[in-house]
C-alpha cells in the first residue's frame, strides 16, 4: 500500500487549553493511529496547530477527514500531501509537540498560514502559498528532534 506525508496547518479554538490536546486529542489519536499504522506529529502554540502524519495513504486520508471535520480548529490549510517512504516519527503514534519560548517552529508556521486568513473557514484548502518541499523538511527535521 503506498505510504504518503500529509501536513496541515490551522486556527485552534480559543477555548481549548493544552492539557485538552494532549488528553482529548493527543492520547486518543496514538491509540487510534497505533490501529492504522500512522506516525506523526501535532504541533501547537496559543493559536494554531501544525500536523503532520505518515502511512498508508487510504489511513491517513481517512483520519484527515475526521481532523477536518473537528470543531475544535478552523481554517485548514493543507501544505503537503505527497508519496513517502520515509517516516521521520517511526517511534511516535502521534508526537505531541508544544511551542516552547523563541520556538523557531513558530516563526515558520506563521509563514505558512498568515493571520489574515478569516476566522471559522471550516472546508481545507489548499495553502495560500505551500512551502518549499525543503522548508517543510526544516519543519519535520525541527519536530522530529524537539523533545516531547
Amino acid at each position: 500500500m503506498p505510504q504518503i506525508r500529509l501536513a496541515y496547518v490551522s486556527r485552534r479554538a480559543p477555548h481549548l487549553t493544552d492539557d485538552a490536546i494532549v488528553d482529548d486529542i493527543v492520547l486518543p489519536a496514538m491509540a487510534k493511529n497505533r490501529r492504522l499504522e500512522i506516525t506523526g506529529c501535532l504541533w501547537f502554540d496559543q493559536r494554531r496547530f501544525l500536523q503532520v502524519l505518515e502511512g498508508p495513504a487510504e489511513s491517513v486520508e481517512g483520519v484527515f477527514a475526521s481532523i477536518v471535520a473537528d470543531s475544535r480548529h478552523t481554517d485548514v490549510d493543507l501544505i503537503r500531501r505527497a508519496p513517502d517512504e520515509q517516516r521521520s516519527f517511526a517511534r511516535w503514534a502521534m508526537k505531541p509537540v508544544r511551542a516552547g519560548e523563541g520556538d523557531p517552529i513558530g516563526a515558520m508556521v506563521a509563514s505558512l498560514s498568515p493571520e489574515s486568513i478569516p476566522p471559522r473557514r471550516r472546508r481545507p484548502r489548499e495553502a495560500p502559498t505551500p512551502p518549499t518541499p525543503g522548508a517543510l523538511t526544516r519543519i519535520v527535521r525541527l519536530l522530529a528532534a524537539s523533545a516531547g
